[in-house]
């Protein structure tokens, strides 16, 4: 699944296979190939750890699951959930430390969803090779030579960031043994995260004193141009 790219110098060693189990969400593929082109394009050879280029933008949701065949009950957990609607991709940011494949440069991700997911996982199942019991959700780019680092740290305003997303798919990964799992699409099609914000501040004023009565939602406001601001 980890892999060094073409692009590498060939003396660069691919991750290979995770030697512990783990559940990942894949990005949507068009925001995916925009962080691919942009890391190839732009994280240098000369400036690349060992690790190499991460060309399969995911998140981890779990990791450290023995390396076996998918726990039981685990994809009916993740379905049960179903996609994750408030996934918010934020700036770069540098995992500091020892590690041999390299600096991880990395996209923060922002979402109470899956660090709740990932709160049920690690409730319910045993997870040994887990060394990060502080659950950090990411999206690793590169690994990189940490003399490289201070070139890369301050990246911002690209096209990729501050983007919010819905994960539809999951993915086990343990060794060469990989299945997907459908999370299922949401009703109507994909929803932004503040869609879903204003849709709650609508509904809030529904109320039990009202009998159920849909009452009218606060006025919308907006700027020439702009879409309607709740008010």
């Amino acid at each position: 699944l980890f892999r060094c790219d073409p692009y590498c110098d060939p003396d660069l060693k691919s991750i290979g296979p995770h030697k512990w189990g783990c559940i990942l969400l894949p990005l949507p593929a068009g925001i995916s190939k925009q962080i691919t082109d942009w890391t190839i394009e732009n994280v240098l050879n000369e400036h690349l750890g060992p690790g190499g280029r991460e060309l399969r933008p995911h998140v981890t949701l779990a990791y450290g699951f023995p390396p076996d065949d998918m726990p039981e009950g685990l994809a009916g957990l993740l379905t049960r959930h179903g996609p994750v609607m408030d996934f918010g991709v934020g700036d770069f940011s540098l995992f500091e430390g020892d590690n041999p494949d390299g600096t991880p440069l990395y996209l923060t991700v922002e979402s109470p969803a899956l660090e709740d997911l990932n709160y049920q996982i690690q409730s319910e199942y045993e997870l040994p090779g887990n060394k990060h019991p502080v659950y950090t959700p990411h999206v690793c780019v590169a690994y990189l030579d940490p003399a490289a680092v201070p070139l890369y740290a301050p990246l911002t305003g690209l096209p990729f960031q501050r983007r919010e997303l819905v994960l539809t798919e999951a993915e086990w990964s343990a060794g060469d043994n990989r299945e997907t799992i459908s999370l299922g699409a949401p009703r109507g099609g994909p929803l932004r995260f503040n869609d879903l914000l204003r849709m709650g501040k609508a509904l809030s004023w529904l109320t039990a004193g009202r009998g159920a009565e849909l009452v009218p939602p606060p006025e919308q406001t907006s700027a020439p141009g702009q879409p309607p601001v709740m008010t």
